[in-house]
This record gives structure tokens, sequence and C-alpha cells, in this order.
């Protein structure tokens, strides 16, 4: 029911064009990089890694002995990625643009941390042309679209000094929700 609700409220404000719809598409079809990541809570720790790697250290072994990220486990290895996906920081997208396979980033400063990166590997687009899916990413991009709004209306309301929720498991929802932090 607050799915509905809430979705109900932010109907009006959605609107699908076709730009949105070509980044949804170059996001999921367009070419995509494979990389792995070190990511430290210091320049220094950063800087040190990057030494170690132009030694001829395994980045595998310094991804899992150093990084704070959850990819440590698997050698700093992310799920890959467009250059186009605006949830992946700027800077991030900026320091894989002009590498090659095997070739590593500098330090690159992403909020509080710093990341070292890797890349592996550029995978090619996957063929299916955009024509052939319009319909779908019309309406990914519209459930996209409302899933963002719903939250943002649920933050305004949370906010509203006025409002009063009588349902228990509603306020218990509404006081667990907490915005996201961006973090690679």
């Amino acid at each position: 029911w607050r799915n509905a609700a809430l979705r109900a409220l932010v109907q009006e404000e959605v609107q699908v064009d076709v730009e949105t719809m070509q980044l949804l598409w170059q996001i999921t079809h367009g070419p995509k990089l494979r990389t792995r990541i070190i990511v430290v809570n210091s320049f220094s720790r950063a800087a040190m890694i990057v030494q170690e790697l132009q030694a001829g250290e395994d980045f595998t072994r310094l991804a899992v002995d150093w990084s704070i990220d959850a990819s440590r486990d698997r050698g700093g290895l992310l799920a890959p990625f467009s250059m186009a996906d605006p949830s992946y920081p700027l800077a991030l997208r900026k320091a894989f643009d002009d590498l090659t396979p095997g070739q590593c980033t500098n330090a690159v400063l992403l909020g509080d941390r710093y990341l070292v990166g890797r890349l592996e590997e550029r995978v090619p687009a996957d063929g299916i042309s955009y024509e052939s899916i319009e319909d779908r990413l019309r309406t990914q991009a519209r459930i996209t679209q409302e899933r963002l709004l719903m939250q943002e209306e649920v933050y305004r309301l949370r906010n509203q000094p006025k409002m009063r929720i009588f349902d228990g498991t509603l306020e218990t929802s509404f006081q667990d929700t907490e915005p996201e932090r961006a973090e690679p």
C-alpha cells in the first residue's frame, strides 16, 4: 500500500524523454570497463600502493591486504560498468578513461577516500540495438525515475514537522530510512 501511495504522489512528476532512454541503453548495452580497485583512507597509503604496483607487486594481493572497499574479498574486482553511468563518481570514470588493460591509475580522491585502480578489460557493447528494446527502455526509465522520486518524497515527508504517523511499521520504516552514501 505504501509503495502504491507514494507512486501515486509522484506520478505527475515522472517524465521519460529520449535522452534518458538513450543513456539507459548506453549504460546497459554499451561498452563497459572491468576494473579492480583499492580504496584507502589516506593519500600516503594510496601513494605507497602506487609505488608498490610500479615495483611489480600483485594488485589482487594489495587489494586484499589494504582495501577498505567491499570488493577487497574479490581482489578489488568490480562488476563491469559503463563510462556513461552517472552512479559512478566522475573522478573514478575519468581515471580509467585513457588506460589500456593492465595499466593502473594514480591515487584518485573520492570524497574522503583515495582509490587506486587497474583496468582489467574493455568489454565491447553487446550488440543489442536501441530500437529493438525501446519499449522496454521506456518502462525501465519510468520505473527508475518513479523509485528516485518516491525516495525523495519519503525524505520530504519524513522531515515535515507536522507529520504524525500512527502505523508503527510505517513509523519504524521512516525512522530507519537514511540517505545513501555515494561510495565506489
